[in-house]
């Protein structure tokens, strides 16, 4: 099962051009399916952020990235998407990746 932080996360997938926003979903139930013999390219681990994971999408020019973690036994929270522009996860987006997953455990 997968949980999403709602609002941000669905307010982030539908600000993308509806061809884009598909293949993202594509890629979501790729990795709810597939959850945890899925690989890469599909998803990555973020380097230095224990637990917590990229799952990577692409259409064209455009990269799109969904942190999310494991929240339980069959639970994947996604937490947080943004447009990748930059070779690295810029560091505000990082933070508040973390941030979010912080919050989600302590609930």
């Amino acid at each position: 099962m997968i949980t999403v932080d709602v609002e941000p996360v669905l307010d982030f997938l539908t600000s993308l051009n509806p061809v884009v926003r598909a293949k993202v979903y594509r890629g979501i139930d790729l990795l709810a399916n597939n959850w945890p013999l899925i690989g890469e390219p599909h998803i990555k681990r973020v380097p230095g952020c224990e637990g917590l994971w990229e799952l990577r999408e692409r259409y064209g020019n455009t990269q799109i990235r969904l942190f999310f973690f494991q929240a339980g036994p069959n639970i994947l929270a996604i937490i947080h998407g943004y447009v990748k522009k930059t070779k690295k996860i810029p560091v505000h987006v990082l933070k508040q990746a973390v941030q979010k997953m912080k919050e989600y455990k302590k609930e």
